[in-house]
């Protein structure tokens, strides 16, 4: 690889953060939150140029922040900006390494590139995408991670399925677990039983926690339920969340 300067320049696409307070803001907006928040100091040997939306992360030291001139919010302007304008971002700042944080890598690359890949379920459950998206993620997501020089796996499963499905040699994925944010920590009583008041919901609950997609298997969850409180009279004040 290349060097300009003592210091490493890597890109990050990071397009797909969002700072709305909506299901966009879950997911993979939530590992790109946390990967811009944190690697600048956890990496203190590299310049990081993060090309993002207008108005979705706040300053963070050691990040550099480049907002597109192109909308893309909508998938197809994203992908748009993806395949055209992010190879002449990599050009013009003569990156070392970009990062697609998102499955999916430029198809015309200048440097090296690492992928993280979430998850294969559009080959898993395909019967849950429209045919558009899924042949896009077939096709783009197979190529970014064969051409990647290193393929980052957020659970070993995603791992094992990028090997299987793509023939990807094992030695060039690495599985690196999403990390637990801060607010992930045991509430006290008085937050506990307030939210409870708030919501109606009794002394013991099922919380689910994601969105609400035809993959997520939302169907056998609410007959799981359904089943508990029949065979169990002693939890029919259970309530599903």
């Amino acid at each position: 690889m290349t060097m300009h300067a003592a210091t490493a320049q890597v890109g990050i696409n990071a397009q797909l953060l969002s700072g709305a307070e909506t299901y966009r803001s879950a997911g993979v907006s939530g590992y790109i939150r946390q990967l811009l928040t944190h690697l600048p100091a956890a990496a203190p040997d590299m310049q990081l140029t993060a090309f993002l939306p207008a108005g979705s992360l706040q300053p963070v030291d050691r990040l550099t922040q480049a907002h597109s001139r192109l909308q893309t919010r909508k998938p197809r302007q994203r992908i748009l900006w993806e395949q055209t304008a992010l190879p002449g971002q990599v050009r013009q700042r003569r990156l070392d390494l970009l990062h697609g944080a998102v499955n999916v890598t430029p198809l015309l690359s200048l440097c090296p590139t690492v992928v993280t890949i979430h998850d294969l379920s559009f080959m898993r459950y395909p019967q849950a995408f429209p045919a558009t998206q899924r042949l896009y993620l077939h096709s783009q997501v197979r190529r970014s991670a064969r051409h990647a020089r290193q393929v980052i796996a957020v659970s070993q499963a995603t791992k094992d399925d990028v090997v299987a499905l793509f023939g990807v040699p094992p030695e060039r994925v690495t599985v690196v677990y999403n990390g637990v944010d801060a607010v992930f920590s045991p509430a006290s009583p008085d937050t506990i039983d307030a939210f409870r008041r708030e919501r109606g919901l009794p002394q013991r609950f099922i919380l689910h926690l994601g969105t609400l997609e035809p993959r997520k298997n939302l169907a056998r969850l609410v007959e799981a339920f359904a089943r508990t409180r029949q065979q169990l009279p002693q939890v029919d004040d259970l309530k599903l969340v």
